[in-house]
């Protein structure tokens, strides 16, 4: 994750990152995109797409900075997560935009195609040549809410994580894996619950916390969850 580029091309991977995310994001978030030209890529295509999760992708970046400062992830662990983060909703640029942007409540069928942005997700990141290690964290992000989750870690996040280690070290990088997805699923739930949306007001803090805290019941999630709720004023832009 530390591969240099030429100082031109960050130049000007700086400049487009700018003129895309504006101030809708903290120095450190703009520069892992502007070292990466599959993120500047991937978040051209979510702003063209759709705004509104073009903003719940910024925006759940700069929350994964925060925990990631205040959890003291590593420097690869930060930028494997933010890197994840900005592309975890790639995917929905192949699903129907009318679906993405129902108000009212979704049909059956219309659930079952949202579902398919994971895997849509993945197909694009691959066919961007982005680090394995990404696809295996992002194509977690929905496979920690019980009897809801998808898809299947035996269906598709298990080929993802043996796909992108091929050393010794193998188990230590899956473990880091497994725990950067999940908390990239809490940062996502996080910022969904508390955002504005024009099908549902934010939730206060107070029953977001109560919600997360019976949904993401493992030990370690509690501090994550803390820190969202205790710096939720702080890391709004």
């Amino acid at each position: 994750m530390n591969e240099t580029i030429p100082i031109q091309e960050y130049s000007n991977n700086q400049q487009k990152t700018k003129e895309l995310c504006g101030h809708k994001i903290v120095p450190e978030v703009e520069k892992i995109i502007s070292k990466n030209d599959y993120l500047i890529n991937a978040l051209s295509d979510i702003c063209d797409y759709d705004k509104q999760t073009f903003n719940h992708t910024l925006k759940m970046a700069n929350y994964s900075l925060e925990v990631s400062r205040q959890a003291e992830l590593s420097e690869e662990e930060t930028e494997l997560l933010i890197s994840s983060v900005l592309v975890h909703d790639v995917g929905k640029i192949k699903i129907d935009s009318d679906i993405i942007r129902k108000t009212e409540k979704l049909t059956d069928e219309e659930y079952e195609k949202i579902k398919k942005h994971v895997r849509a997700g993945i197909e694009y990141l691959k066919k961007a040549n982005a680090p394995h290690k990404i696809i295996a964290i992002m194509s977690g992000h929905h496979e920690h809410q019980g009897v809801k989750s998808y898809p299947r870690g035996k269906d598709l996040g298990i080929e993802a994580r043996q796909n992108e280690i091929d050393n010794p070290k193998r188990e230590e990088k899956s473990a880091v894996v497994k725990k950067l997805e999940r908390i990239l699923a809490i940062v996502d739930h996080f910022e969904a619950a508390t955002d504005n949306r024009p099908e549902k007001a934010a939730q206060p803090l107070e029953k977001c916390r109560r919600e997360m805290l019976e949904k993401f019941n493992k030990e370690e999630d509690k501090q994550i969850i803390e820190i969202l709720i205790k710096n939720f004023e702080l890391m709004k832009l």
